[in-house]
């Protein structure tokens, strides 16, 4: 199943082209080392889920440069999240206002502040996350995509209902099969951005 083979992609961290895991603090803009030696992070792994941190990684994906020193016009257009954090996603992507409570500031002053990140982003919840506190920003309007999903073998099904069938001489019963071959990887770093209170 994707959804699993994603989960586990993103929660093991696997290493990317410029030799350090795809989230990480020492991202290299000029994986060449001839023109800069400058780094770039997009591993902030001190940021809960609210909207002022949420504005903090759209700031951090927007200042992402290569080594050209332009930046890449980037930021955050999907949020994924388990299930613990998908009502903080979802309020944070389409309330027109929030409370302070609601992301656990109880000493802020009382009332309602207007969300300037409604309708910026979509939110996906992936159930097999196993880390309740840790949510991904991704940019996916790009023709490249930060994550990478390839069909090696299409699905075949496998339908065992011939009466000839053992299942269905022996149990009467019909049985249906299925088998597909895929590999699932990571690409440019600076699509993505993994945050969280802890890992």
């Amino acid at each position: 199943q994707h959804d699993y083979q994603i989960a586990a992609l993103l929660e093991t961290n696997p290493t990317c082209f410029d030799g350090s895991s795809f989230f990480s603090t020492t991202h290299k803009q000029d994986t060449s080392g001839q023109i800069t030696t400058a780094t770039y992070s997009n591993d902030l792994v001190n940021l809960a889920l609210n909207p002022s941190n949420f504005g903090q990684v759209k700031t951090a994906m927007r200042n992402f440069v290569g080594r050209d020193k332009k930046p890449f016009g980037v930021y955050p257009t999907l949020v994924v999240v388990p299930t613990n954090l998908e009502e903080a996603a979802t309020v944070i992507a389409k309330n027109e206002y929030f409370s302070p409570a609601q992301f656990g500031n109880q000493t802020q002053q009382v009332g309602m502040t207007q969300n300037i990140y409604r309708g910026t982003f979509e939110v996906l919840v992936i159930p097999e996350l196993t880390l309740p506190k840790v949510w991904y920003a991704f940019y996916t309007l790009g023709a490249i995509k930060a994550l990478l999903k390839q069909l090696r073998e299409p699905i075949n099904f496998v339908p065992l209902v011939n009466p000839n069938d053992p299942n269905v001489f022996w149990q009467r019963e019909y049985v249906w099969g299925a088998d597909m071959r895929s590999a699932y990887d990571v690409t440019v770093p600076w699509y993505a951005v993994r945050c969280g209170a802890s890992l």
